[in-house]
């Protein structure tokens, strides 16, 4: 039970609205900032460089910041994603030249049609992921709640100790955990039933191939 069920599950719906806005943001990874430093095709000074490399600082230390904040929901996380990219974008250009700024716009008409293509491809991957979460969730009994509610609670438990026992060293730490991950991840598939985790492993498939075509041009990684 590498991660808990619950938000595996529940992770369904916030996975797919930040997959979807973070096909918008300009840099490989998902992450705003200009082009990669060892290409210059807009042979900017030195002083662009450098204008646009702080923009980029700030850009990743607020990219960072909101998705490492848990308050927000999905929607307002997909919101401010776009706010984020839609600041950095003009920042961006209102330190290019008019003839830099022509070529740089034509560069970003070019990624919105890669990226449009890209949202009609997830479209229909989407509404499969969120309905198959739905029914699983559904077919649930009561007392599979509890007890996978209980296991959870007690690989916390564990996991807490283990981390504060100061006897051991970090790599005995680690091994343990592995320990521990295996012996719930035996127990949580003796809760649930075959087609259970049938759809639990599709859920899992069907996230991993919304992410690659997410990152990638038309669903190349």
């Amino acid at each position: 039970m590498r991660n808990s069920f619950w938000l595996r599950l529940g992770a369904a719906v916030v996975f797919v609205s930040l997959a979807v806005a973070s096909i918008n943001m300009p840099l490989k990874a998902q992450q705003p900032g200009p082009a990669p430093a060892q290409s210059n095709p807009l042979n900017l000074t030195a002083a662009q460089k450098t204008a646009i490399g702080a923009l980029q600082k700030t850009a990743q230390t607020k990219y960072t910041a909101l998705q490492t904040n848990t308050k927000l929901t999905p929607t307002q996380k997909s919101e401010q994603l776009q706010a984020l990219n839609t600041w950095f974008r003009d920042q961006s250009l209102a330190v290019l030249t008019p003839s830099q700024r022509a070529i740089a716009l034509a560069h970003q008409k070019a990624m919105m049609a890669q990226n449009a293509a890209k949202q009609a491809l997830i479209a229909p991957k989407i509404a499969q992921l969120k309905a198959l979460a739905a029914k699983l969730k559904a077919s649930l009994s009561p007392k599979q709640k509890t007890d996978i509610s209980t296991l959870e609670a007690a690989q916390t438990a564990q996991t807490r100790a283990l981390l504060s026992d100061k006897t051991l060293t970090m790599q005995q730490k680690q091994s343990q955990y592995q320990v521990i991950q295996q012996g719930n991840l035996t127990k949580f598939n003796a809760i649930m039933t075959p087609a259970q985790l049938q759809m639990l492993n599709q859920l899992n498939a069907m996230q991993s191939d919304i992410r690659q075509i997410a990152g990638g041009p038309q669903g190349q990684p």
